[in-house]
């Protein structure tokens, strides 16, 4: 199943989201 550009944009952006929402997340805790 091929993605298109707008779902892998999409799935990169959620992606991106994530990983930098736990970081920020897990860098304020541990401060």
């Amino acid at each position: 199943m091929a993605l298109d550009a707008g779902q892998l944009h999409a799935l990169v952006g959620v992606s991106l989201n994530t990983y930098f929402t736990t970081n920020l997340k897990n860098s304020g805790r541990s401060r």
